[in-house]
């Protein structure tokens, strides 16, 4: 049983390496925010951004009632 010792240290070694390699680090991602213009549904402005910038759409809703919703798109940099 001994024997086998050091060839699963070299085994749990080599999987640690491996496993090490497929984790993607983002380290200090900045929010960027890109207007997509007006907003007549969120489902389209979903799928708009995340199309465009792999990001999060919202429609944003101002304070003024006449004004217009727009399409906000949130996203890493």
């Amino acid at each position: 049983m001994a024997k086998y010792l050091p060839i699963v240290y070299i085994l749990f070694a080599l999987l640690a390496l491996v496993s090490v390699e497929k984790i993607t680090l983002k380290v200090n991602a900045a929010t960027c925010y890109a207007t997509l213009g007006g907003c007549n549904s969120e489902v389209i402005c979903r799928q708009q951004c995340q199309q465009q910038h792999q990001g999060e759409g919202y429609c944003e809703v101002d304070a003024k009632p006449d004004l217009t919703r727009v399409c906000t798109c949130q996203y890493n940099c």
